[in-house]
């Protein structure tokens, strides 16, 4: 299994256990809490954890993104924060759209993580950001940014009563 399909297999259970500890059936609580924690440990960089790989005894490169999850508005910029352990090279190449940078259809992002939303919106209508490591190109983390359109409909007032008018009839 990839280090990514493990991932999204402990994103998943942790979140069936979230979901079993709210129902409160604790025989699936104590299973699936098991298996979470089995997973944290023999996942390099899961739930914090740094450890060494075991082929080459270096550190595990791990990024924590920061926010993960946004709502923008079109053209509004967002600062993102990448912060890189298991390496003295902390720096990371930013991607919006899949591309380094950024294109005009899905926003740009500058080399510090600074995200412009686009001017027109895309379709779909949200956009990922990735910081991948410099130091070691399989370890990235991402964010989802859901892009608005900033326009808001207002009807004022809410409510109105008609009278009708003495004098004037309906036909």
């Amino acid at each position: 299994m990839t280090r990514s399909v493990k991932r999204r297999w402990l994103k998943t259970t942790l979140s069936r256990a979230a979901t079993a500890f709210a129902r409160s059936n604790r025989l699936v609580n104590l299973f699936l809490l098991a298996i979470s924690c089995i997973a944290a440990i023999e996942i390099p960089g899961c739930a914090g954890i740094t450890s060494t790989s075991p082929s080459t005894g270096r550190s595990v490169v791990t990024i924590v993104l920061q926010p993960t999850q946004i709502s923008l508005s079109l053209g509004q910029p967002q600062q993102f924060q990448a912060t890189v352990t298991g390496t003295s090279n902390k720096s990371v190449t930013w991607f919006a759209g899949g591309v380094a940078g950024g294109t005009a259809s899905a926003g740009t992002i500058s080399p510090g993580g600074l995200y412009t939303a686009p001017n027109a919106m895309p379709s779909p209508s949200t956009v990922t950001v990735t910081a991948l490591s410099n130091a070691d190109s399989g370890a990235a983390a991402s964010a989802v940014v859901s892009l608005t359109d900033g326009i808001v409909v207002a009807i004022s007032p809410t409510s109105a009563t008609v009278q009708p008018v003495p004098g004037n009839r309906s036909p």
